[in-house]
């Protein structure tokens, strides 16, 4: 399969409905930090590739606040930042 950009979602966008879907908030879903809470907000907000590495996220600690948060795991949110990222850069 070819990959799209059409279709290429930033995982911020899938944590943003999970998190709406769950009636949960950034600071519910970091459990009080409030430095993990910015995180998971710029996270949320970011548009474009690689907004997260100017906001000086760490992709894998947050995926574990996130995971631990939804009580998913952590390499599904490793895996749609890959996939992400590789649709995008395919596509240039």
């Amino acid at each position: 399969m070819t990959p799209n950009p059409a279709f290429a979602f930033h995982p911020g966008e899938y944590l943003k409905d999970e998190m709406e879907a769950r009636g949960i908030t950034a600071a519910d879903l970091a459990e009080g930090d409030p430095v993990n809470t910015l995180a998971i907000e710029m996270y949320v907000a970011c548009a474009e590739p690689g907004c997260e590495h100017r906001y000086g996220i760490r992709l894998g600690d947050l995926a574990e606040v996130i995971a631990k948060g939804l009580g998913t795991s952590v390499q599904i949110w490793l895996n749609l930042e890959s996939s992400y990222l590789r649709n995008i850069g395919e596509a240039k």
